[in-house]
């Protein structure tokens, strides 16, 4: 049985790599603003959506305001 961790960071993963395939890149926000982290995850649950099936591309500053504007990865699929 998955936990509700395991569970979010699936679902999210098909979403980034929707994204991907459609805009060529994705990052945490671009995901996030589709499927809101939870509340009672931790926000570092992010660090774990991007796998194998990803590579990083660069970065950028995050665009969600409770990041403050932190820099985050930008993905493509491999």
């Amino acid at each position: 049985m998955l936990t509700p961790a395991q569970k979010y960071l699936t679902h999210a993963r098909k979403i980034a790599e929707r994204i991907a395939k459609r805009k060529g890149e994705v990052a945490a926000d671009d995901v996030q603003k589709v499927l809101p982290r939870p509340s009672t995850l931790h926000y570092n649950i992010m660090t774990g959506l991007f796998t194998k099936e990803f590579k990083l591309k660069g970065y950028r500053p995050s665009t969600l305001p409770q990041a403050k504007r932190r820099v985050i990865g930008v993905y493509t699929l491999k």
